[in-house]
């Protein structure tokens, strides 16, 4: 089966990693049981000699590692990816590896020392499934819904959302979420080696059980962290095909600011807003913590439910329009149903697709409004507006004209076929772009207005986003304005 690019094929090797953490399990077993005469011999302190050759056959074990780190630099020449994105590849597969190796190590030195018998090496299968992404078979007995999600990807050692259809222009997710987790591993290894050493000794010591005692709290600390840091779940019709025409008359006649992409992102909104009747009902995503709101210059009392802010009629100017400022920020990471992070921000890569609140939005406003945007990400970025990279920087001048708004970064680039200009992931080798286009031209499409099917797309889009969109829909075009949303072939 071809890959996307080899960070997928190696993602794709879970059950090698399986085999990897029990040879790796049976391997430590295996020198725990070691007689160690030469050191009793030579005097040796018990301690010492244990903890050295527990430390000798991790280090040891970590040679593995350059198989990963081989294969990407030789598939890199092969594909012709850039060093940004090997040099994140060999981060992202290197922290795995060694998590999965540094685990299977402790556990099995720390259980080799505790049973001596050679029906220990069966442990290996129980402790495999716990540490992998088959512990959601286990785990299914006892919870459902997020928390079996969130339990289970705690456990594992392997790739989050290990059975998702990948985002083609991401690139090796390294996010907080991820960092996080490497912490946890790092804690539960100090952990472990804090057992070992209070197994090692005759006496138990006062300082290895305060480091033990310390080990609990901090690994406990990370993994409230890590839950609080698991990405929300959301549905289509609340975040994105919002049908509820609750506009009062009101009307979005220019957006303009700023937007910092990354972990926590930060966003200085200014809407030129038309006047209307009753209260103005405004949607801004409920993952963004507002810091302050003006209305002409002036603070003005709001209220906040889920994703709508409301601002009283009274607080409004008399005049015709005025304008609003916002400044806010937030951490975005939201999982679909099939549990891919979709829509999100981070460090090397965002999704902010249209009709998402990452901007104050009045729903039912579909006119078209004049657009200006500086961003900053640190990847490429792409939008349906005109995106201007400022002296090749990490500076994006965003503007024109069009009911909707999307942000898109990572490793991306264009491509022009006849006269259309097509968004694509820069390093997909196995999507066929004119096939899809031409493909597409042909089916139905999803009015995301309406939330239908409708029959012959009415107009040669002008922009056509062939990444992964499937935001509710697989092997549907979905059409706004003058450009078309298109999942990049990997489902149609």
């Amino acid at each position: 089966m071809p890959f996307i690019n080899y960070t997928f094929f190696l993602d794709a090797l879970a059950y090698y990693e399986i085999a990897l953490f029990i040879l790796s399990f049976c391997l430590s077993v295996y020198f725990s049981h070691k007689k160690h005469t030469l050191e009793k011999i030579c005097f040796v302190e018990k301690p010492k000699y244990v903890i050295a050759t527990f430390l000798a056959t991790l280090l040891v074990s970590y040679l593995v590692c350059f198989l990963p780190v081989s294969y990407i630099l030789i598939a890199s020449l092969q594909e012709g990816t850039g060093l940004y994105f090997n040099l994140l590849s060999i981060i992202y597969f290197l922290l795995r590896w060694l998590s999965i190796l540094s685990i299977s190590q402790a556990v099995g030195y720390v259980v080799g020392l505790l049973i001596k018998k050679n029906f220990v090496y069966l442990l290996a299968a129980p402790f495999s499934i716990l540490f992998s992404h088959l512990n959601e078979t286990f785990f299914d007995i006892f919870l459902d819904g997020e928390t079996l999600l969130k339990v289970s990807n705690l456990f594992s050692l392997q790739k989050i959302f290990i059975n998702a259809i990948d985002i083609d222009y991401s690139g090796p997710r390294i996010d907080l979420l991820y960092l996080v987790k490497q912490l946890i591993v790092l804690t539960l290894m100090f952990l472990l080696v804090s057992i070992i050493k209070i197994l090692s000794n005759k006496k138990v010591k006062l300082k290895s059980i305060v480091y033990l005692c310390s080990s609990f709290i901090v690994l406990g600390l990370f993994t409230c962290g890590y839950i609080n840091l698991f990405p929300q779940s959301y549905e289509y019709s609340d975040k994105l095909y919002a049908l509820e025409d609750i506009d009062n008359g009101y009307k979005v006649r220019s957006y303009e600011g700023k937007i910092k992409l990354s972990e926590n992102s930060n966003f200085y909104c200014v809407l030129d807003v038309e006047k209307g009747e009753g209260d103005l009902i405004i949607r801004l995503d409920r993952a963004f913590q507002i810091e302050d709101i003006t209305v002409n210059g002036n603070s003005v009392n709001f209220s906040k439910s889920g994703d709508y802010i409301s601002i009283p009629q009274v607080g409004l100017p008399a005049a015709q329009s005025f304008t609003i400022e916002f400044s806010y920020s937030g951490r975005v990471q939201y999982i679909n149903d099939v549990n891919c992070v979709n829509i999100y921000t981070s460090f090397i890569s965002s999704a902010l697709p249209p009709n998402f609140a990452f901007i104050p939005i009045i729903d039912g406003d579909m006119s078209v409004k004049n657009c200006n945007f500086d961003v900053v990400s640190s990847n490429n970025v792409i939008s349906n507006l005109d995106v201007d990279n400022l002296d090749n920087s990490n500076h994006y001048e965003i503007s024109g004209s069009a009911s909707s708004f999307c942000i898109f970064s990572g490793f991306l680039e264009t491509m022009d076929i006849n006269g259309t200009t097509i968004y694509k992931a820069k390093y997909n080798q196995i999507t066929d772009y004119w096939n899809e286009y031409q493909a597409s031209l042909s089916r139905r499409y999803l009015d995301p207005y309406t939330g239908t099917l409708q029959e012959d797309i009415p107009f040669r889009p002008q922009k056509v986003f062939m990444i992964y969109y499937l935001y509710g829909v697989v092997g549907y075009p979905v059409v706004f304005d003058n450009y078309m949303m298109l999942n990049y072939g990997f489902t149609s």
